[in-house]
């Protein structure tokens, strides 16, 4: 989630392809929806109050009071009910970050495939600690590197413990994901990708499939996926132009791999979450 914005009008503006927020977090009453948007981190909501409906990659869910989520903020996502009144926690850490401190790599393939998911042991500290992080990872020196090391912890139980990166695999493996969120709409070669963060084609693959569990290609087509759900939802171009748009490069491809993620053609999709 970005920081709170100014005005009403902000929150229904999509926001798309920003840089990582960083190691932060920020805290807030929510009293409307918020527009599709991006960014490269790992983010963490907690509800103190009152209940919101999240439009992620193309699915809904359910947030509850007291429940942690995580999910890859990569992915299109929007908040597109709520209920309130909202005290809505957010805390956000940055690929690299996640990779060097090491988890699952099984979660972390769901994530980049577009799951949200809930903390099984979800605890009532949770209520007063993410205040209290959202506060510190604020402040210079010992507060921060205090919250910083106690986020990290939190972050491992939800989603488990897995090998760390080293540092240049983790920052290859984020600038991989930043390029490929600013090119998914072109014809797309993993000589292109290689050239563009500076290794050969091998290692880009490596490094990728080894750091995160998933291919290059599954990751473009997860992120191409969730655009193309958010444009048949919010616009009225045909399928044809939405495949082109989200980079499928043709209309077969695009179906191919819609009804394989979602179960359905686009067309029923689309005609199941816009009446």
């Amino acid at each position: 989630m970005p920081s709170r914005p100014h005005t009403e009008h902000e929150l229904a503006v999509d926001q798309w392809q920003q840089s990582s927020y960083g190691l932060r977090g920020d805290r807030f009453e929510m009293n409307g929806t918020w527009g599709n948007h991006t960014h490269p981190d790992l983010e963490l909501n907690l509800l103190l109050s009152g209940h919101v409906q999240y439009l992620h990659c193309g699915q809904r869910y359910q947030v509850r009071t007291g429940q942690m989520v995580a999910f890859w903020a990569g992915l299109p996502h929007g908040v597109e009910v709520v209920e309130g009144p909202v005290d809505f926690c957010f805390l956000t850490v940055p690929l690299p970050q996640l990779l060097i401190w090491g988890i699952d790599s099984l979660r972390l393939s769901q994530l980049l495939r577009g799951a949200m998911i809930e903390d099984d042991h979800p605890s009532d500290l949770d209520l007063l600690q993410v205040p209290k992080w959202i506060t510190e990872l604020d402040s210079p020196g010992l507060p921060r590197q205090y919250a910083s090391l106690e986020v990290q912890a939190r972050v491992q139980r939800i989603l488990g413990t897995g090998q760390g990166q080293p540092r240049q695999a983790a920052h290859l493996v984020s600038n991989i994901i930043d390029w490929l969120g600013a090119h998914y709409g072109e014809a797309i070669a993993i000589g292109d990708i290689a050239a563009a963060v500076e290794c050969n084609p091998q290692q880009a693959m490596r490094s990728f499939k080894q750091a995160t569990g998933i291919t290059i290609v599954t990751w473009l087509n997860q992120l191409r996926l969730g655009v193309a759900a958010r444009l048949m939802l919010n616009t009225r171009d045909d399928l044809q132009t939405i495949a082109i748009q989200s980079g499928f490069g043709s209309r077969a491809q695009f179906y191919t791999h819609f009804q394989k993620f979602f179960g359905t053609n686009p067309g029923a999709w689309r005609d199941q979450h816009t009446t």
